[in-house]
């Protein structure tokens, strides 16, 4: 009987806990895609949470380690919102609906697609977070890993030019993706999405298409 008091308070214990970091991480987020991430504090993202300044520190060290800990909780956050509703199964029309999701995910108004953006520019800068680095790196090779497997099924398939650079043409793809949300991010009004959404699938379309596909559609 006192064993189960125990363990049920050992239990509770371990449930505040866990709110509470996942609501600290979720201050962190909200902040970092409002100010940035190197203007943030742990005394800012412990108000915002609701607890005290120090609690931050208390669960994560240091501001490095929170956001260690937020990129391993934004990332999935953030392939959940991209990858969401359905999708062709592979080649061609998936790297372009992959690309589309993306796009107008950022459109969405959900925090996790510009702090994402925020860190993965922020790591350009020299830093001393291994940690850090290392997970933004995983994401990146993750997200080009997926790009080169639809972009070799477009070739096998005869939808993609059989000459195309495929690690090129992932690293390019996903460097034109990042690069023009980053522009709609730094004036949603001046850079809207729809001015330059169908354009830009349109040129990525082009670039990657076989001639025999480019003929075929010529015809058409």
């Amino acid at each position: 009987m006192g064993e189960s008091v125990v363990v049920a308070g050992r239990r509770t214990q371990v449930e505040r806990r866990q709110t509470a970091e996942e609501r600290i991480l979720e201050a962190a987020l909200e902040l970092i895609a409002e100010v940035g991430a190197s203007k943030i504090t742990l005394e800012d993202v412990g108000k915002r949470a609701g607890y005290s300044r120090g609690l931050p520190a208390h669960y994560f060290g240091n501001k490095e380690g929170l956001i260690v800990n937020l990129i391993n909780e934004v990332i999935p956050r953030f392939r959940r919102l991209h990858f969401r509703g359905p999708r062709p199964t592979q080649g061609l029309a998936r790297v372009i609906s992959g690309v589309d999701a993306y796009v107008r995910g950022a459109g969405d108004d959900a925090p996790e697609y510009k702090a994402f953006q925020i860190l993965m520019t922020d790591a350009i800068a020299p830093t001393k977070n291994d940690a850090l680095r290392a997970s933004l790196l995983a994401s990146n090779e993750h997200a080009l890993r997926s790009l080169e497997f639809h972009i070799r099924a477009g070739v096998e398939k005869g939808e993609i030019d059989a000459d195309v650079n495929v690690r090129g043409a992932a690293i390019v793809i996903l460097g034109a993706m990042r690069g023009t949300v980053e522009q709609f991010f730094l004036d949603p009004e001046k850079y809207a999405i729809e001015i330059w959404r169908e354009q830009f699938l349109s040129v990525i379309e082009r670039a990657l298409e076989s001639p025999a596909r480019a003929r075929e559609a010529k015809r058409a």
